[in-house]
């Protein structure tokens, strides 16, 4: 199975919404070239007990908390500047933010019109962050969800 067109138009839209001033630099900024599996310890209570008040977001948590196969996510992306996708052993260097992004699989409602990714950043042991995102597809175009789960994690 690959990374579908629709999620790299995911993966897309929460690295320009979200992220796009780092993507807006001269530098490349990196992108690390497989998905990852388990979120981070989001299968924690708080992100469960925020899904659970909608099933359809809960139904998204479940399939992203139990994906079993690593992805190879290629230089797909509509960035607003340049980046590298990198493979192999990463070594991180200590707090060079934003450091390496990671990505886990998109996930999506029956009806394709929404989605959950988890996107996250390493720069160093103690450095970088990730969160579980919600879009909504509206016009065509993927849009960070107003009613966005509370939980993520920085270090």
């Amino acid at each position: 199975m690959e990374v579908s067109p629709d999620a790299y138009e995911v993966y897309s839209a929460v690295l320009t919404q979200h992220y796009g001033s780092w993507f807006k630099q001269k530098t490349p900024r990196l992108i690390f070239a497989q998905t990852v599996l388990e979120p981070q310890g989001h299968s924690g209570g708080g992100c469960r007990a925020q899904a659970e008040k909608n099933p359809i977001v809960l139904d998204l948590l479940d399939k992203l908390l139990s994906e079993k196969q690593e992805f190879r996510v290629e230089g797909k992306l509509r960035l607003p500047g340049p980046y590298k996708m990198v493979t192999g052993r990463l070594r991180t260097p200590e707090n060079e933010e934003p450091g390496v992004f990671f990505l886990s699989m998109v996930e999506f409602s029956e009806d394709r019109s929404k989605a959950m990714v988890l996107v996250g950043r390493n720069c160093g042991a103690l450095c970088g962050g990730g969160y579980v995102w919600i879009l909504h597809k509206s016009n065509g175009s993927w849009r960070m969800a107003q009613d966005q789960l509370n939980c993520g994690w920085i270090s």
